[in-house]
């Protein structure tokens, strides 16, 4: 018997097509709160963490499959971080246009979001995986394509001028 595809019926490779879709979806969508916090975190506040996922999961299904990949989610990072690198150049003027008067808050006595702005993306990157997500520095490394030692080096950093900072605020 003779089977149209108009009756709604599909082959078995459009059924398998539509499975492996359905997968990735699954995938992205239980990795997405984790990246957008971390694209949130790494990223100035003239920048749309929501903009930024999305354009790193289009350039990353460009190339590959989620499923395709060893750590999608590791890979997803370090191309979140790849965009965070390059748009910062493109965006420090419309950043620094913003009134730092946006980023206090009433009562509050210290601004850490200038604090964390004056941090470098990586830096930032860092500090909320081992800070926040409670990552190793191995695992941070893993996560940003570099090693343990270059983490604990830009935490040392950010850390550093973050108290700084913080030593600045309290002497005004």
């Amino acid at each position: 018997m003779y089977v149209s595809r108009d009756s709604g019926a599909s082959s078995p490779a459009d059924r398998l097509a539509t499975a492996a879709v359905n997968d990735q979806a699954d995938l992205f969508r239980d990795m997405y709160p984790r990246l957008r916090r971390f694209a949130a975190a790494c990223s100035s506040p003239a920048v749309d963490p929501d903009d930024l996922v999305q354009e790193a999961l289009a350039r990353t299904l460009s190339v590959h499959a989620l499923d395709e990949l060893r750590e999608p989610e590791a890979y997803l990072r370090s191309a979140i971080m790849n965009l965070v690198r390059t748009g910062a150049r493109r965006v420090r003027h419309r950043a620094e246009s913003i009134e730092r008067e946006q980023f206090t808050t009433d009562g509050y006595p210290s601004d850490m979001h200038s604090l964390l702005a004056g941090l470098a993306p990586e830096e930032r990157a860092v500090m909320f995986l081992v800070e926040v997500e409670s990552f190793t520095y191995a695992e941070a490394g893993r996560q940003l394509r570099i090693t343990p030692r270059r983490v604990k080096y830009l935490l040392t950093c950010g850390r550093a001028r973050l108290r700084a900072g913080q030593q600045r605020e309290s002497n005004q």
